[in-house]
């Protein structure tokens, strides 16, 4: 309070604006003119929103579940396999929490625990211990699909479909499908990308007027929002999207067909044999 009222006795400010009420009640005593700036109605009712906002996110976060399908390929089910398994899968549990409910469903294990437990596993939906884990401890690749959940139902189906993913992958990586639909993957892997599994209205005509698979369109979008790529080659293609050689030149023809893609060098990675052409796909506000 000093410093405002040796200010305004050598009349440095005519008056003075502030916030702090306990100030304003100083300067009412001391006669120096002043305004007290109160947060309209409009700003606390905003602020009060965005905190309720807030905590519902983080209930909700708290609250969903998460699942684990872990499957046995057909030519390794054996007695003998599902002890391994059991006895891979309790090791796993003792060793990185005690919050995991593991039970067996036909020739799947089922690992049901809460989703802040599986970030932590998974180190925010990038890698899956549990699948690096039983790699190491098994004899055979066993498949690993994770699904989360606003409750056990949920987290089941979309387990089942992040789990098909893994069946479909040559390599037998694992994937995660949220409780938003988006299918993270594979993980562990440096090809991992996350896209919706139900495309909007939006990227679903584009595809169709295309002749392109929707959900080819969704990883290559989800390429360039996280990974800031708008070059490819068709070798790039067969790497991310898991096609053949001829399906990713088929697509990047079809995109430079549509004005969404354009060649705009060509690279030799061999060293040897024929080049390959690099395009410059822009999807422009379809990804705004």
């Amino acid at each position: 309070m000093d410093i405002y009222r040796a200010l305004w006795k050598e009349k440095v400010f005519d008056i003075l604006v502030t916030r702090f009420t306990n100030l304003a009640e100083q300067l009412e005593k001391e006669g120096i003119p002043h305004v007290l700036l109160m947060p309209s109605s409009e700003t606390i009712l905003e602020h009060f929103h965005a905190l309720l906002a807030d905590i519902k996110e983080s209930l909700l976060q708290n609250s969903l579940v998460a699942c684990c399908i872990v499957k046995v390929p057909a030519e390794n089910q054996s007695q003998e396999t599902y002890d391994r398994l059991r006895k891979a899968l309790d090791a796993f549990s003792m060793k990185h929490s005690q919050n995991i409910l593991i039970r067996k469903n036909g020739p799947c294990f089922e690992v049901t625990t809460s989703s802040m437990e599986v970030k932590s596993l998974t180190q925010n939906y990038t890698q899956c211990l549990l699948s690096s884990e039983l790699h190491k401890a098994l004899p055979f690749p066993p498949e690993l699909g994770w699904g989360i959940g606003f409750d056990i139902v949920a987290a089941y189906k979309n387990a089942k479909r992040a789990l098909a993913e893994c069946s479909r992958d040559k390599h037998h990586y694992t994937y995660l499908v949220t409780e938003s639909q988006e299918m993270v993957g594979p993980l562990n892997s440096n090809r991992s990308i996350s896209y919706g599994l139900q495309p909007d209205a939006h990227v679903f005509s584009l595809a169709k007027s295309l002749g392109i698979a929707a959900v080819n369109l969704e990883k290559l979008m989800s390429l360039q929002k996280t990974r800031n790529m708008y070059e490819f080659t068709s070798g790039d293609l067969v790497y991310f999207l898991e096609i053949t050689p001829r399906s990713a030149a088929r697509i990047l023809l079809k995109l430079a067909d549509g004005g969404l893609a354009r060649p705009v060098r060509t690279v030799n990675l061999n060293g040897a044999g024929r080049p390959s052409t690099v395009y410059e796909i822009d999807f422009g506000p379809f990804l705004s």
